[in-house]
């Protein structure tokens, strides 16, 4: 892209609605977890808790991604759109793995991790450095 389309791309982004946030409140509903507790075979099951948080269930093994509980994790940076999350992070079952993708501010938060830090057998992140 030139220098204008850039420039022009970025006042849109920074300062235009462009619809990116709906007119209405988002439907939460509750997370039904049953499907977790249940220990067995041939389940694949797996439930969105918001922003890239999954819960996957793969015969009865339970991993969690980048877990983000908190309502805004920074001071400048984006919040829920309805401010609740689908579950109280206090409901979870046992985890036997937490993935962290990368280490951006949203996926390794530190609150989250220490609500997990006692229910979960493993957790597994990306090494330390940069890609140059």
């Amino acid at each position: 892209m030139t220098f204008k389309k850039n420039v022009s791309s970025a006042w849109q982004f920074l300062f235009d609605k462009n619809n990116r946030t709906p007119d209405w409140k988002l439907p939460v509903k509750p997370v039904d977890l049953s499907h977790f507790k249940t220990p067995g075979h041939h389940q694949l099951n797996s439930t969105w808790l918001g922003h890239s948080s999954l819960m996957i269930n793969i015969d009865g093994y339970k991993l969690l991604t980048d877990p983000v509980f908190e309502k805004k994790v920074s001071l400048v940076g984006p919040t829920r759109f309805n401010g609740r999350l689908p579950i109280d992070p206090a409901t979870l079952p046992d985890i036997d793995l937490v993935i962290i993708s990368h280490d951006h501010y949203d996926h390794l938060n530190k609150y989250s991790i220490g609500l997990l830090k006692n229910i979960t057998q493993k957790f597994v992140t990306p090494l330390g450095g940069r890609i140059r």
